[in-house]
């Protein structure tokens, strides 16, 4: 903990302030959660389902956005010019 004081203080600080900022039932949970699974398996998990969000919220904008469903086709209909 001395190295992590000396090093990055800043992160440490904000780390610290984030963790005792939660509600006392979400504490608990996050203990519960450091208990069955390591910390950089449970960031690990969180990345990889915040990395899916995005992908899902861009796709939703592909489908959904009027100006890119103009410009985007089926794969057996041709593109059209703008």
């Amino acid at each position: 903990m001395r190295t992590a004081l000396e090093k990055t203080p800043e992160q440490l600080q904000f780390i610290l302030s984030e963790v005792l900022k939660l509600p006392a039932k979400l504490q608990q949970d996050l203990a519960e959660l450091l208990k069955e699974s390591s910390l950089p398996a449970i960031i690990g998990a969180a990345s990889t389902v915040s990395e899916r969000l995005k992908t899902l919220a861009g796709l939703v904008g592909i489908i959904f956005d009027g100006d890119s469903k103009r410009r985007l086709k089926e794969r057996r209909q041709p593109a059209q010019d703008p």
